[in-house]
């Protein structure tokens, strides 16, 4: 065989096992179990590069720490066990075509903060390959997850559930979930209430407003009207407080907070 048709086969071979090459080789549970044991570490930034570049798009390095480090204020991941479901190949996702997607069942174990107990929780994972590597692929924004981590962190807080009642503390979270997420109605009538607790009325006032606007159903106005009657009764305007806490309870019929507050100052009325 002459030097020059050698060659020409080797050229050959090479282009066929490189078209024959789909991408990684390990055994794509791995970057899901590395992911999950770097959760358990606290590296949120390797955590966070594992992720597609897809997800990296939409969501920053920094919003991805948020998230991880407020969702450990009331909850530990102890550990996860990670089972390949199937495997298919040029499927699309978002929009975006990957040469393999690997479905994965996960099975996480928790720790509630708020309760004191051990939990489970499943999810189905996708893992991709980019290039000659598994990446996670993740849908959707986090910054709304991380607002309403936010806000239940600031309820814990409000309510004394895990955390010391700290009116002050509850505030600044609730702050703090409405620089993500600013037209949330239901986390601006709370704000609102932790305000009337502190005695900071004229904030309380201007909250309930706000969330007045932006709530989005009658269950949501509802509490809106009781929060601005528990305002109004604060200050005095029992009149207003009375017909707030009317206008609550023919929202919702089922509130039963509006329906005692009625009561109470029906009574008080007379």
């Amino acid at each position: 065989m002459g030097i020059k048709k050698f060659f020409g086969l080797w050229l050959t071979m090479a282009l066929l096992l490189s078209a024959c090459n789909t991408g990684p080789k390990d055994d794509p549970s791995n970057v899901l179990s590395a992911y999950y044991q770097s959760v358990i570490d606290g590296d949120f930034i390797k955590a966070y590069n594992m992720h597609t570049e897809a997800y990296k798009q939409r969501n920053s390095q920094e919003d991805f720490s948020a998230y991880m480090n407020t969702l450990r204020e009331f909850t530990t991941l102890s550990g996860s066990k990670v089972e390949k479901i199937k495997e298919e190949k040029n499927r699309e996702v978002e929009g975006k075509k990957y040469r393999r997607v690997v479905e994965l069942s996960v099975v996480e174990q928790i720790k509630d903060l708020v309760s004191n107990k051990e939990t489970t929780s499943n999810y189905i994972r996708l893992v991709v390959s980019e290039g000659d590597q598994w990446m996670l692929h993740r849908d959707g924004d986090i910054k709304q997850s991380v607002a309403e981590n936010l806000a239940f962190i600031g309820s814990m807080y409000m309510f004394g559930e895990g955390k010391e009642v700290n009116v002050n503390e509850a505030i600044k979270y609730y702050k703090k979930s409405l620089e993500y997420v600013p037209n949330d109605g239901k986390v601006q009538n709370v704000l609102a209430s932790a305000y009337l607790g502190a005695k900071r009325m004229k904030e309380a006032a201007e909250t309930a407003q706000a969330a007045l606007v932006n709530a989005k159903d009658n269950l949501s106005l509802s509490e809106v009207h009781n929060v601005l009657g528990l305002i109004a009764e604060e200050g005095g305007n029992f009149n207003d407080a009375k017909m707030e806490f009317e206008k609550a309870v023919e929202l919702n019929p089922d509130n039963e907070y509006a329906k005692t507050n009625l009561a109470r100052i029906s009574k008080n009325d007379k």
